[in-house]
């Protein structure tokens, strides 16, 4: 968004000596356009809406393929709310092969999850717990373009590094990563993520949901892949359907 901004300076008669003769030179009103961003980034409603999640697994070891690393009974990791009435979305592998998950909101709220649910063929997963005014975030419509500034929010490496939140900008829009997570094009950004931020919201400049964090490069913070906004829709539309047959 664009707004005119008038700088005024006062008329300035300058006086120089020069062999006698007196060189005038008078200063006038200019007039310049400034580009001015009129919108606020919604830093706090993002934080509200954004969940810790604690998955237990009946197994006696759980494997993870993003990390390369084996858990015992329980893993963490990152979730928003995308409807009032408790529904999150995060990553299918946050949810996969849980047998139990607790949701902790930022204000310490516990809740247990009702439903948890993950996607056949993408690294997405839903969870639907008892709350009726959840703080939720809302898709982006508009796609995402190169360059474009993203922030990704979530719990990076646990609990110890709650509701943390990084920024960065859109680096490719057309990743397949060899379909390590899922058959669709991914998009990849280098705002700064590690385990624990998976399944977090990564939004645009207003606050909504451009995608899903779902995973990275192990040592590289700053390659952050994410399942996009169109895609997450698709499958939270099924998990919608499916919640109705419960």
């Amino acid at each position: 968004m664009f707004k005119k901004v008038i700088l005024l300076v006062m008329p300035l008669i300058c006086i120089v000596g020069c062999d006698k003769e007196t060189v005038v030179k008078e200063v006038t009103i200019r007039e310049v356009v400034v580009q001015t961003n009129s919108v606020e980034f919604p830093v706090e409603h993002i934080m509200d809406s954004v969940v810790h999640i604690k998955a237990e697994t009946a197994d006696a070891q759980s494997y993870d393929e993003y990390t390369r690393a084996k858990y015992g009974q329980s893993w963490q990791g990152s979730g928003c709310f995308i409807r009032e009435d408790g529904v999150i979305m995060t990553a299918g592998h946050v949810v996969d092969n849980a047998a139990k998950i607790q949701v902790t909101l930022r204000d310490g709220t516990i809740l247990e999850a009702q439903h948890f649910w993950k996607a056949d063929n993408m690294d997405v997963g839903f969870i639907k717990v008892d709350i009726n005014d959840a703080p939720c975030l809302q898709f982006d419509d508009d796609g995402v373009k190169l360059v474009e500034d993203v922030y990704i929010v979530g719990h990076p490496l646990g609990i110890m590094n709650k509701w943390s939140i990084t920024k960065g900008i859109i680096s490719n829009i057309d990743r397949d990563c060899d379909g390590f997570f899922g058959e669709k094009l991914m998009i990849q950004a280098d705002a700064a993520s590690w385990p624990g931020n998976s399944g977090g919201p990564v939004v645009d400049q207003v606050g909504n949901i451009i995608g899903v964090l779902v995973g990275g490069i192990g040592g590289q913070e700053c390659l952050s892949y994410i399942t996009p906004t169109w895609i997450a829709s698709e499958w939270a539309d099924v998990f919608f359907a499916w919640l109705e047959t419960r």
